[in-house]
């Protein structure tokens, strides 16, 4: 039986985001999401992964790509990489929209935006790298 621990992202903080750019060529996004993970009996606080929404893709439904992966200090085993990066993804979209919409602004062009924070809590199983890739 595979083991699982349960993460909790706490919030995302908008690295900076680009919209609405000419022919949408440069649109893009980063952002950090802050996480806990609660395994063995023990909470472990201070993780971190970045999402990056690569340059010209649109925000609802292209793929994000996730690094820049932190786990907790204390944290004693590793995450899966794949099931971390999409409770991530999935996270993200249920806090900003599939389209970004929580950090948009409407009627603008060229819009670049920056260090706006969403804080909500949302808890996902994960599956506990064995001998899988993982962080």
């Amino acid at each position: 039986m595979e083991s699982t621990a349960e993460v909790t992202f706490i919030s995302v903080v908008q690295g900076t985001q680009i919209l609405n750019s000419p022919g949408g060529a440069s649109d893009r996004m980063n952002a950090r999401l802050m996480f806990s993970v609660t395994y063995a009996g023990a909470t472990h606080r201070g993780g971190t992964v970045e999402l990056n929404q690569p340059y010209g893709t649109p925000a609802d439904g292209a793929p994000f790509e996730c690094t820049g992966i932190t786990l907790p200090a204390s944290m004693p085993r590793r995450l899966r990489h794949d099931d971390l990066c999409a409770a991530a993804e999935s996270y993200y979209r249920s806090q900003i929209g599939s389209s970004g919409a929580a950090f948009r602004v409407g009627g603008a062009s060229n819009v670049k935006m920056e260090g706006n924070i969403v804080i909500a809590h949302r808890s996902f199983p994960v599956r506990i790298a064995e001998d899988e890739a993982g962080w």
